[in-house]
């Protein structure tokens, strides 16, 4: 029983980690990728950061597919990296639940 709750809890540390590094990540560090498709480069840096985090897959897949399809349901999208720190930190806990809501 124990371990059951600590895998979600273990994984919400590890995504909602992951969420606040997209959402304070050095713009010159995503500047350039930024330029092409800010949509695509907002995906990457979100799989690249649940990497990085040590994020379950799946709640990492999930957080990003929900952060995605809520940009995508957004009459104006966000262009500006700044934007999408604002959208992210808006968003990401609301989506971390979500993906664990899914497993």
């Amino acid at each position: 029983m124990v371990s059951w709750f600590l895998t979600p809890a273990v994984a919400l540390g590890a995504v909602t980690g992951l969420l606040t590094a997209i959402a304070t990540t050095d713009p010159a560090q995503v500047a350039e990728p930024m330029q092409g498709n800010p949509m695509e480069a907002y995906q990457q840096i979100c799989y690249t950061e649940a990497a990085h985090q040590g994020a379950p897959e799946a709640i990492a897949q999930g957080a990003c597919r929900c952060l995605q399809q809520r940009l995508d349901a957004l009459d104006r999208p966000p262009r500006a990296l700044e934007d999408l720190h604002a959208f992210t930190k808006e968003n990401r806990l609301a989506c971390v639940f979500q993906a664990i809501l899914e497993l």
